[in-house]
């Protein structure tokens, strides 16, 4: 039986294996029409081909400038060298770096090779990295010379990458990546293979889904090519769009929404090697961006730093926020420093590949002043709001955890299957892990989180990561990880740690040692507090509420403090 409940889409009842009828919500736009016999490169190169005479990307420190044609002829050179060094399909490369102007024809030339591409934070550790390169047995690496110590070093732990690549320069024990896009074409490997769209695997990025350890998430060619067209029917499209690269292209909102929104609209982009305040405005002034994608410190900083007042940004017609919650009071305070500037926001995962939700532009018929909403569904993905003890289905207005599917939700987690079934279900649901509802008019709004993944600035942590770490510190028996609510961050770590008996060790300690391992997002800037022991359940899982709860009750006895005064 279908029902139709309106200003929501379609309320689909359904009978199947839950003995419930099903509450589906749908887009209110029509499934999406994408090619389904395309690789997700050759999606992308096919829209170099219409724009050829535009600029693709500039890079923002050097005024360098790359047009389509230029792009294409770099990922067409580059994949012919990568398969000349018997790169082929199926292998994996890695590029741990920051931003730079080349990343998008790498990125293209690995996957047009039938290769695979994971992607690492710059500011991974030595150990960090090699247990990711480790994990999805990454054939290739491609790094920066100033990230080559760590990334030798792990290249080395690995015991699986071949070779080491460096963007621009040489160093012995390396080739210089640059020198690809030279080849001269020959053993171009577009022909010698067809890519299963549906099946192969185009990226391994990686993620702590709802609990544990980061896992990899696999996309596949139809997984991105059908997120993008997704998006792009729910954004819309203006006339000369300039955008601005300032979200790290190894997150999968850089990766995908930013590069790959960007380049099959025939967008200019200008790419920063990572945020700086003063940088980012000079670059939002001077290349009279019109639109940027952001996080919320990022959207935090415009809407409040003195400085943004010095610059002109008049140009900025849109700002897209994502991958983390947004405070209703920051949104406010953009809207009043910006009043000629849209902002949307936008909800999504890495699984999704990843957007989920967007709120739809101005000129939309759907468009309604949703103050904190994460938009709309995007056509093609279904969801379900079900109660978070009994797992009934809700209907509109009602809060439970979201549950998604579609044809953007990834194949699974690589050689993980355990975790694969444990998040999708038999009928292709997947548990977000995430809390909110869904109103009246079809606009998704999230409220909350039931799994343990901690978000700093828009970046995951995993706190049995942490806690891992934690127990290999000779001071500490055992530790706890949770969130902190945190004005700037959104999010910091807190450690609730056992000191082993006879340990003198401060919470400094234990802060540096642990930051001496891990990358600066990962780093126990919420605090460590020292208990006797961690509170955990009969089969040895945390109580993480318990020690939510702890911080709770100092937030609340602070605030008091601090009326009294």
């Amino acid at each position: 039986m279908q029902a139709k409940l309106l200003g929501v889409g379609h309320l689909l009842l359904r009978s199947g294996r839950r003995a419930l009828a099903t509450t589906v919500f749908r887009s209110h736009l029509p499934d999406v029409q994408y090619p389904t016999e395309i690789s997700y490169p050759a999606y992308l190169l096919e829209a170099c081909d219409r724009f050829a005479d535009r600029t693709a990307v500039v890079c923002a420190a050097s005024g360098r400038r790359i047009s389509y044609a230029d792009l294409r002829a770099a990922t067409v050179a580059a994949s012919s060298g990568l398969a000349k060094l018997r790169f082929a399909r199926g292998d994996t490369m890695c590029i741990f770096s920051g931003n730079f102007p080349d990343y998008p024809a790498a990125m293209l030339a690995i996957m047009r090779c039938g290769g695979v591409l994971t992607t690492a934070s710059p500011d991974f550790t030595a150990s960090e990295l090699a247990r990711q390169l480790r994990d999805c047995r990454t054939k290739f690496l491609l790094t920066t010379k100033d990230k080559l110590p760590v990334a030798a070093e792990a290249a080395k732990a690995s015991g699986v990458v071949k070779e080491v690549f460096l963007t621009e320069d040489s160093e012995p024990g390396t080739r210089r990546f640059a020198d690809l896009f030279e080849d001269d074409g020959s053993c171009d490997p577009s022909g010698s293979f067809q890519v299963d769209q549906a099946n192969d695997v185009a990226a391994i990025l990686y993620s702590s889904g709802t609990t544990g350890l980061p896992k990899g998430v696999m996309l596949t060619h139809r997984n991105l090519v059908a997120n993008i067209e997704q998006t792009l029917e729910t954004m819309g499209d203006l006339p000369d769009e300039r955008l601005i690269g300032v979200l790290p292209f190894y997150h999968v909102y850089g990766q995908v929404v930013v590069l790959g929104f960007n380049f099959r609209r025939g967008y200019q982009l200008s790419v920063m090697s990572r945020f700086e305040p003063v940088r980012f405005l000079e670059t939002l002034q001077n290349h009279r961006i019109t639109l940027a994608h952001i996080v919320p410190p990022i959207l935090l900083f415009l809407a409040g730093h003195p400085l943004v007042d010095k610059f002109d940004l008049s140009a900025l017609r849109r700002v897209f926020c994502g991958a983390a919650p947004l405070k209703a009071e920051t949104e406010d305070s953009f809207r009043r420093r910006f009043p000629h500037t849209d902002l949307a926001q936008g909800w999504g995962m890495t699984e999704i590949s990843p957007i989920g939700t967007v709120t739809p532009p101005p000129w939309s018929p759907l468009r309604k002043a949703k103050r904190g909403s994460a938009g709309m569904l995007v056509p093609s993905v279904e969801m379900r709001v079900a109660d978070t003890q009994t797992g009934a289905d809700l209907g509109p207005n009602q809060s439970g955890q979201l549950f998604v599917r579609g044809v953007n939700l990834m194949r699974g987690y690589f050689e993980n299957p355990q975790a694969t079934r444990e998040s999708i279900d038999a009928d292709g649901w997947f548990a977000t892990g995430d809390v909110g509802h869904i109103d009246e008019d079809g606009y998704l709004f999230i409220s909350d989180r039931l799994k343990e993944l901690i978000k700093v600035k828009g970046l995951q942590v995993a706190p049995a990561e942490l806690e891992a770490l934690l127990l290999e510190c000779p001071d500490v028996t055992d530790a706890g990880v949770v969130a902190r609510p945190d004005e700037r961050a959104g999010e910091l770590p807190v450690a609730f740690v056992v000191r082993r008996e006879g340990s003198l060790a401060s919470e400094a300690d234990i802060q540096r040692w642990v930051a001496e391992r891990v990358a600066p997002h990962k780093r126990l800037e919420g605090g460590v507090r020292f208990i006797d022991a961690v509170p955990k359940a009969a089969s040895g899982k945390i109580l993480r509420k318990r020690l939510r709860d702890v911080l709770a009750e100092e937030a609340a006895a602070t605030a008091a403090a601090g009326e009294q005064n």
